[in-house]
């Protein structure tokens, strides 16, 4: 089984642009409710999350028991595995979709599958055309992981038409507030229409809550039973739950940091492009750079590290040639770039 690689750990003076962290952070108001909520820290928090769930209920416009909190998606997206897939059984996921997906199946002893990929595009024919009669689940993260593309609601759509019914439709949309926003509807209208599609979401990118660990999935509530019964009795620390609902209604911050970051991201392109280094088009808060070769994708990550920038190399993937950049704020960026612009001009 293969063992995901997480981002390096923070270091004095290191720039990590390594993990595709909120650069602009969290909302203070979310930062002030989880102080807040430290003075409980002898207190169990709420088995249920009550409060938490129904606010994501009704942002979703569905009931309670079609909410669930995890520690981050990650762990749903175990538990979820561990529910419909095991030994015999086929899990179906994109060429380079992301990597916890496969190594979620493989932990049940289920097998993968791989789609191929057009262009390091999510391909719908392709998908479908891979399932088989011992297919259980279809896993796909839009927008994807390290690739930064996504799926119109259109292709959503199309793609659980085009599978049968009851196999279990897995979108992981970590990503989600960064991408089309019709496709996030989308997304969440088929959970709530469907007994077959669950929609798993994240506090730790967009709301910059990365080290609260708090996680969601919407789907039905029969879909929804065994991840009640397979996960532990606290998943999530109260503090979590309690940064993660201040953030949830404070729209205004949300909405100013993703404005931010899609201006900055496209700046970020554009310096890459002048230096020869083509960045894909991006749905996510972070850019695939392609540097053309294996070895000068090494070698560029390695004189970024020794420079104190870390980037994300993608050996795991297949992807060789490529770094995945965290998009940062406006000096982190030009940090980035005139280190690029340095380590190009020695080659």
């Amino acid at each position: 089984m293969p063992v995901y690689v997480a981002g390096p750990p923070m270091a004095q003076d290191i720039l990590k642009l390594a993990s595709n962290e909120n650069a602009w952070g969290c909302s203070p108001k979310a930062a002030a409710a989880y102080q807040q909520a430290c003075g409980d820290l002898h207190r169990y928090p709420d088995s249920k999350y009550q409060v938490l769930r129904q606010a994501l209920a009704e942002r979703v416009q569905s009931p309670l028991d079609q909410i669930a909190v995890g520690a981050g998606s990650e762990q749903l997206i175990t538990l979820l595995m561990s529910a419909y897939a095991g030994p015999g059984d086929e899990v179906l996921v994109s060429q380079y979709g992301f990597a916890l997906l496969r190594i979620a199946a493989r932990m049940g002893n289920a097998e993968v599958v791989l789609a191929p990929e057009a262009g390091l595009h999510t391909d719908v024919d392709a998908l479908l055309a891979a399932v088989t009669e011992r297919t259980r689940v279809v896993a796909i993260a839009t927008p994807n992981n390290p690739t930064g593309t996504a799926l119109s609601g259109a292709e959503l759509r199309r793609l659980r038409s085009g599978m049968p019914d009851g196999v279990l439709l897995l979108l992981d949309l970590a990503y989600g507030e960064f991408g089309p926003q019709y496709a996030l509807q989308t997304a969440h209208s088929m959970a709530r229409e469907r007994q077959d599609t669950v929609v798993l979401r994240t506090f730790s990118k967009a709301h910059g809550l990365a080290a609260a660990r708090v996680g969601w999935a919407h789907a039905s509530a029969e879909l929804l039973a065994p991840v009640g019964r397979l996960r532990p009795p606290f998943p999530i620390s109260q503090a979590g739950a309690a940064a993660a609902l201040a953030s949830l209604a404070d729209r205004a911050w949300l909405s100013s940091s993703m404005g931010q970051l899609a201006t900055q991201r496209e700046t970020l392109r554009e310096g890459l492009r002048a230096l020869a280094l083509p960045a894909l088009p991006s749905h996510t808060n972070f850019l695939y750079v392609d540097f053309g070769s294996a070895d000068a994708a090494s070698r560029a990550g390695a004189f970024c590290a020794e420079n104190g920038v870390l980037l994300r190399g993608l050996r795991m993937y297949g992807l060789d040639k490529a770094l995945r950049a965290t998009v940062g704020t406006g000096p982190e960026s030009r940090r980035l770039l005139d280190l690029l612009t340095t380590w190009s001009q020695k080659q």
